[in-house]
């Protein structure tokens, strides 16, 4: 009975001593996760259209899928814990008709919390840049929800669901060394997911 009672006080006294160092382990932990200072975001997408319209000459809109996917990196700075600004450039790859486009935006964020796991609101704003013989561009505009969970220190995960516009005035392709003018408006829905820096 008596070594049952010096075990059970050596457990005591054993548990106690974790408390202390998990507890300090917890707050540094807060100032490392916290909102501040520049980012780098690094993500992907995949984007399927809802609704796409243009004027095609040999091409039938029954036949347009226009799913595509997408890859961007933007850099940005925190003004606030809540809130962030950058500027962000990618590749974005659609089919049927394929198309390859370059975006470059600017990128507004705003976070639930100022530190840690958040729910977050997103918006991007800028061109889309497509290259054939010659240079093209439309209006790009990203809007949607996201979640940012912390894997180590100041890296973080993210994940949203966005609403996706390109409106390109002037679009033009080739067929048979044939050049034919078409505008081009694509409505999508994507689903986002990166790496926060």
């Amino acid at each position: 009975m008596k070594n049952a009672f010096y075990l059970l006080m050596l457990v005591a006294v054993f548990l106690m001593q974790q408390i202390p160092a998990y507890a300090q382990k917890a707050s540094t932990t807060v100032k490392t996760d916290q909102n501040k200072g520049f980012y780098l975001l690094l993500d992907a997408a995949y984007l399927k259209s809802y609704s796409t319209s243009g004027e095609y000459t040999w091409y039938s809109t029954k036949d347009w899928r226009m799913n595509g996917t997408n890859l961007r990196v933007s850099i940005g700075y925190f003004v606030i814990p809540q809130f962030s600004v950058g500027i962000g450039a990618g590749r974005d790859m659609y089919q049927a008709p394929d198309a390859l486009t370059y975006p470059l935006f600017i990128e507004f964020r705003s976070y639930l919390k100022a530190q840690g796991n958040s729910p977050y609101f997103m918006l991007d704003y800028g061109k889309s840049y497509k290259r054939d013989d010659f240079r093209q561009e439309g209006v790009l505009l990203d809007a949607g929800i996201g979640y940012k969970v912390i894997v180590w220190r100041k890296i973080a995960m993210v994940s949203a669901i966005n609403y996706n516009f390109k409106n390109f005035p002037d679009w033009w392709s080739f067929n048979d060394n044939i050049a034919s003018w078409h505008y081009l408006k694509r409505h999508s829905i994507s689903l986002r997911l990166g790496i926060l820096f």
